[in-house]
């Protein structure tokens, strides 16, 4: 019995379902990864990364098929080479999401909490809000870099309700 379609069909799910998600969050929260999408501003970025992974991994399953030995494998064997070319893509496509971010893990303590808590933050920070100004409300944006953008960070997830 041919399997090929069975195959086809678990390799699409694999990019779609588990590795596509996991690069488009860039290794983070999910939701983190689903606020930047909705911003229209910023849907161009998520775009990009959607663009390049995804032209990346063709390239590069398209010339491992061009090889004459590799196109005649049985599927099973394609399903796993594919495989291979979609986690290594994955870890270039987290690597430069973390360089182009300006990501860091870290710890920090805070007095909400007695143990220390394991954070990712980012060492430059945009942030957007209303400035009271002559009696009225001033939208206002002002960037952010180092210990100052980790602190804002730290507060800004208080916010959220989160204790960190």
């Amino acid at each position: 019995m041919n399997m090929t379609w069975f195959f086809d069909l678990l390799s699409t799910a694999l990019y779609t379902v588990f590795i596509q998600n996991l690069v488009f969050n860039g290794g983070y929260a999910a939701s983190e990864a689903l606020m930047l999408a909705k911003k229209p501003r910023r849907l161009w970025m998520f775009s990009a990364m959607i663009a390049f992974f995804s032209t990346v991994t063709a390239l590069a399953c398209r010339a491992l098929e061009m090889i004459p030995v590799l196109s005649t494998l049985p599927s099973a064997l394609h399903f796993a080479m594919f495989s291979g070319v979609l986690i290594v893509v994955f870890l270039i496509t987290g690597l430069i999401l973390k360089l182009a971010l300006g990501a860091f893990k870290t710890t920090e303590g805070c007095l909400t909490r007695d143990e220390e808590s394991k954070v990712t933050r980012f060492d430059r920070i945009k942030v957007a809000y209303d400035e009271l100004a002559d009696g009225a409300l001033k939208p206002r944006k002002r960037d952010f870099t180092g210990w100052t953008a980790q602190v804002i960070q730290h507060m800004i997830d208080h916010c959220k309700g989160k204790l960190v």
